[in-house]
């Protein structure tokens, strides 16, 4: 059965509560997460800016909760995969961070991302 997913780019300015409250100031802000991110930390900034840290931090918590969770779902079918999207790299940023949080075992998963995110566990390497 064919699924019809999406979103839209204002999804969490209705749920404030659940965005974090922004960082003090924007090198806070990459501080932050460099420790949280570590080795996906330039591909996080490079997604989600400093520059724009108040529209990165609705972003990221937009992305998690509905622009990741949509595109997996119409991944995951039998069906084409979307051509566009709406910010090439979302999600295979936020799969690798699902992945690695999965992988681990022990950090629950939840809308705690950017900011709020616990430290995203080291990328296990493949036994050889």
């Amino acid at each position: 059965m064919p699924l019809l997913t999406g979103f839209n780019s204002g999804e969490i300015r209705s749920l404030m509560v659940i965005a974090p409250k922004p960082a003090a100031n924007a090198a806070e802000y990459e501080r932050i997460i460099r420790e949280r991110y570590r080795d996906l930390s330039d591909e996080f900034l490079k997604l989600y800016p400093s520059a724009r840290m108040e529209e990165s931090i609705l972003a990221t918590t937009r992305d998690a909760l509905y622009g990741w969770t949509a595109e997996r779902l119409v991944r995951k079918q039998d069906a084409p995969h979307p051509s566009d999207h709406l910010l090439r790299g979302m999600y295979e940023f936020n799969e690798a961070v699902v992945s690695r949080r999965r992988e681990i075992g022990d950090v629950a998963w939840g809308w705690n991302v950017g900011i709020a995110s616990p430290t995203l566990p080291d990328q296990k390497t493949p036994a050889n």
